[in-house]
């Protein structure tokens, strides 16, 4: 192996097939699907919390809700990077990104609506600005990795 094999290459160098896109694509949706039932199950957890009188039962609930919390944001990160990597190889294209897989993880990290864009609340704004400097972010360090 040389350092060649390394260097990014076009879709056309690439060469590589729609179905292995196709998949890799599945395989972003279902994790993202994934993250969203738990997210759900999440919030009927948090739900729940507030129900429980007990206070030493409240906080062991609230440890374990702030736990799952934060595996849930890991995968959800996860995924994203592994679509930032898909977009940087050129496997993926913006367009796709933006037209499937952007609307699911926005909804995943905010819990909000769609379309955040034409609602106007200010909230979903803000979460989808903080999810594009999150992606940015993720080019970035990969472009410095790589020179």
């Amino acid at each position: 192996m040389c350092t060649e094999d390394f260097k990014p290459k076009s879709s056309e160098e690439q060469n590589c097939p729609k179905s292995t896109r196709t998949e890799l694509l599945n395989l972003c949706q279902s994790k993202l699907g994934a993250v969203r039932r738990m997210y759900h199950e999440l919030q009927e957890g948090k739900e729940a919390l507030q129900n429980v009188e007990d206070p030493h039962m409240r906080a062991q609930f609230s440890t374990e809700f702030e736990e799952e919390s934060a595996s849930t944001k890991r995968h959800t990160i996860g995924v994203m990077r592994l679509i930032g990597k898909l977009l940087l190889w050129k496997m993926i294209t913006l367009t796709i990104l933006c037209e499937g897989l952007m609307n699911r993880v926005l909804y995943v990290v905010t819990g909000y609506c769609f379309t955040w864009w034409t609602c106007g609340h200010a909230a979903h704004a803000s979460a989808a600005a903080q999810l594009k400097f999150i992606i940015l972010e993720l080019i970035i360090s990969t472009a410095r990795n790589k020179a």
